[in-house]
């Protein structure tokens, strides 16, 4: 049985947002642990971050980290993971497409070494990334009857709706950044965009309330 739980992420969105969100939406009790960027060089040398990285989750005093397989613990406890073969694998593919379309957008987009860098990372996401992964994104959602459901996989909450929900909206619905990339979105990816955006509003809807105080990026 878990007694402790405490997040430690800085207070941004980024990978610390889906185990944030995940959290609030099971109504867990645990301590939201702000880094700040000043504070952050020392704590990372003290030996008590695994690799040195953010975030990390701490159970009952065992310090976790990795993101996604936060999540599956995460999901194991709260029953956001599914039994079945396929299952597993949409909801771990819903998992890695989100990590692998997000190194683009947090590697060159949001932190590349100069502005001639993140403008051609902007544009490699609008005519190239997003039409690919958007595509491939709103085809399993109608194979797995999303529309209907409201879920991406199984016709339940999973992992998978977290961490996809989470980073679409706090990146790409961003009031900030919207206008640039919903066109983009909704061309590519209509029925699952719209879903993104019900979750929002609907069974997320409280968490995302609460996350619009955290430092973003424009567009």
């Amino acid at each position: 049985m878990v007694n402790s739980l405490k997040l430690q992420y800085f207070n941004i969105h980024g990978r610390g947002e889906p185990i944030r969100a995940l959290l609030h939406y099971k109504q867990a009790n645990f301590t939201d642990e702000v880094i700040t960027f000043e504070e952050w060089p020392e704590l990372k040398g003290n030996g008590s971050f695994p690799h040195g990285q953010l975030p990390v989750l701490e159970v009952d005093g065992y310090r976790m980290n990795q993101e996604d397989a936060i999540l599956q613990f995460l999901g194991s406890r709260h029953g956001l993971l599914l039994n079945d073969a396929r299952g597993r694998y949409l909801v771990n593919y819903y998992l890695c497409a989100t990590e692998d379309l997000f190194k683009t957008v947090y590697n060159k987009y949001l932190f590349g070494s100069n502005e001639d860098e993140k403008k051609a990372a902007k544009a490699d996401l609008i005519e190239n990334q997003l039409p690919i992964y958007l595509a491939d994104f709103e085809k399993k959602f109608l194979a797995e009857k999303g529309d209907e459901t409201g879920w991406l996989v199984g016709g339940k909450p999973t992992i998978a709706d977290i961490k996809v929900v989470t980073n679409i909206n706090t990146f790409f619905l961003h009031p900030d950044r919207k206008s640039c990339f919903y066109p983009v979105l909704t061309k590519h990816a209509p029925n699952f965009i719209k879903y993104v955006e019900n979750k929002t509003t609907g069974d997320f809807s409280g968490f995302f309330s609460d996350s619009t105080n955290r430092a973003n990026y424009g567009c």
